[in-house]
């Protein structure tokens, strides 16, 4: 399975970016996401070894992941270790449009052997990836957008 979403946004490529390769904060905003490790960092290509802790009420999993960023190309590519997950990536991508403005493309790719599994994953992820993608709009607009409240004298 392939999906991808393509949205102009009111950032810049970089902005955009620096924040969704800001793994730490994760837990801050992505629902579920209950602690992101990063176990390691490759010098030379900036690959990242990472473990995000998810959960929803008494269920809960550790997914490791290889996070492959690309500087200059302002990519990055996310590989998950899970087995239950089987050849399962997202992948994101920004173009600056003007310095205020940006693409940015969204990519997930899996693939399941298992008809069950199949059926119950394509399903969450429908669900899930117009949310996750809403997620990170709203932290863009909560980190990069100045505080426009007017306080009443």
């Amino acid at each position: 399975m392939h999906i991808t979403h393509e949205e102009k946004l009111a950032f810049s490529a970089q902005q955009m970016f620096d924040m969704v390769l800001d793994i730490q904060a994760y837990p801050q905003f992505i629902p579920y996401c209950r602690a992101m490790h990063i176990d390691g960092v490759d010098t030379e290509s900036g690959t990242i070894s990472a473990c995000m802790d998810v959960g929803y009420g008494f269920l809960s999993e550790s997914i490791p992941c290889l996070i492959v960023p690309d500087y200059h190309k302002l990519t990055i590519t996310i590989n998950y270790q899970k087995k239950s997950l089987t050849d399962f990536s997202a992948r994101w991508s920004f173009y600056d449009i003007s310095t205020q403005e940006s693409l940015c493309q969204f990519t997930l790719t899996y693939t399941c052997h298992s008809f069950l599994k199949k059926r119950i994953i394509d399903g969450f992820i429908r669900n899930f990836f117009h949310d996750y993608i809403t997620v990170f709009k709203n932290r863009a607009q909560h980190i990069y957008t100045p505080n426009t409240h007017i306080s009443s004298s």
